[in-house]
């Protein structure tokens, strides 16, 4: 019985196409789903105004709701991040269908990258009246005030609350009387949200970051995926295939 090894012999495709099993892709994706928990899990609870005290609800008028209500703003890098880990799964369990879509999927995450995770940091920098770029919020820096942008002076406000950043938040109260009307006081929540202070948002800070690198580590791994694909399809690529002769 003899053993023939044959060299370059073509991979015919033309059924379904599957890759085989590679750590890397794989493993950026579980990192961004399990990271992503692990925000959500820690910003538990946050904004939740049943615990409110009924003196707050009764200073609020029609206005301060109304503004409330136009500062509840979508969480745009934690949906994106949702996002991004469904691309990467679908990329790994169905990797003919990301091929299929040709530049749409790779478009999809540098559109993410570019657009939301580094433009709110400010590398390119800001455009006027830029509601998702830190540098042109003017986000606390300090731990703690006692003073509101807006308002005027009041009750010490510690920035290391996330409650703090509602858009309702619970330093109204001993603000209102300052402030007048909550449209007066500085909209904060996009400094929560896209995590403009290590100091003051640290969880927000280093996770929109996180994001960002994950998001550039998948954006890799699925472009070599699809590279890898396309150079199958094309006979590019040769394996060293035995065959047993009798």
């Amino acid at each position: 019985m003899n053993l023939g090894i044959h060299l370059g012999k073509k991979i015919n495709i033309s059924k379904r196409v599957r890759l085989p099993y590679t750590q890397y892709l794989p493993t950026v994706v579980a990192t961004t789903w399990i990271f992503t928990l692990f925000v959500a899990m820690m910003e538990a609870g946050k904004c939740d105004y049943s615990k409110y005290p009924d003196k707050l609800w009764e200073a609020l008028t029609d206005g301060d709701v109304q503004t409330a209500s136009l500062r509840e703003i979508s969480d745009v890098p934690f949906q994106l991040a949702i996002v991004e880990g469904l691309v990467g799964f679908c990329a790994i369990a169905i990797p003919s269908l990301a091929t299929a879509l040709g530049d749409i999927v790779p478009g999809v995450l540098v559109m993410i990258l570019i657009t939301v995770r580094v433009h709110s940091m400010g590398v390119f920098g800001c455009y006027d009246s830029d509601h998702v770029c830190c540098p042109q919020l003017n986000c606390p820096n300090e731990l703690s005030t006692g003073y509101i942008s807006g308002c005027g002076e009041g009750a010490m406000v510690y920035w290391r609350d996330k409650n703090n950043y509602c858009p309702l938040p619970p330093w109204f109260l001993d603000y209102k009387n300052t402030c007048g009307q909550l449209s007066q006081a500085q909209d904060v929540v996009p400094c929560y949200t896209y995590g403009c202070s290590y100091n003051n948002t640290p969880l927000r800070y280093v996770a929109n970051r996180v994001w960002a690198i994950l998001s550039f580590l998948s954006l890799l791994g699925i472009v070599k995926e699809m590279v890898v694909i396309d150079m199958l399809k094309f006979g590019s690529i040769k394996f060293l295939t035995s065959k047993k002769k009798i």
